[in-house]
């Protein structure tokens, strides 16, 4: 019987993990930072000393082969699905499967060719914490990124 009760309660909170995206977009070209109330997002524009903050991607090679490479790193995970192809931006849905329930993170990628920098914003749709389940995915893109891992 409880464990009955706790699927139920777990159900109840994935239940809304379903909805559409929730990319946030711009705000004075950078993306938004994550709020005090999150669980489960990440940004490399939030300040540098607070939980949520990532570091963005570094790049040395023009910004179209930068973006071109990001972008065929994100179109080998199976369970990522490009939402929008931009000139500098990018947003993404990965979907990360359990037994009884899938998890949706909506990623958002911002090209700043002047810096020379891909900042990234990912966020869980479910209110669960994250558990650093979206901190590895995005150091496992940047892994990818510096290992050219695009064929």
């Amino acid at each position: 019987m409880n464990r009955f009760i706790f699927v139920l309660i777990l159900l109840t909170f994935v239940g809304c993990n379903e909805q559409k995206a929730r990319h946030k977009g711009f705000l004075q070209a950078g993306l938004f930072p994550c709020d005090d109330t999150s669980n489960s997002c990440r940004s490399s524009f939030n300040t540098s000393n607070d939980k949520w903050s990532v570091e963005p991607i570094k790049y040395t090679e023009p910004a179209d082969v930068a973006k071109e490479k990001l972008t065929k790193i994100i179109l080998k995970y199976p369970n990522a699905r490009i939402l929008t192809l931009g000139p500098t931006y990018l947003t993404v849905e990965f979907k990360t499967s359990y037994k009884v329930f899938d998890l949706y993170d909506d990623a958002e990628f911002l090209m700043m060719p002047e810096r020379q920098e891909i900042h990234v914003r990912i966020e869980s749709r479910s209110k669960l914490p994250d558990f650093g389940r979206i901190g590895r995915l995005i150091e496992e893109i940047r892994f990818k990124y510096f290992q050219n891992d695009v064929n």
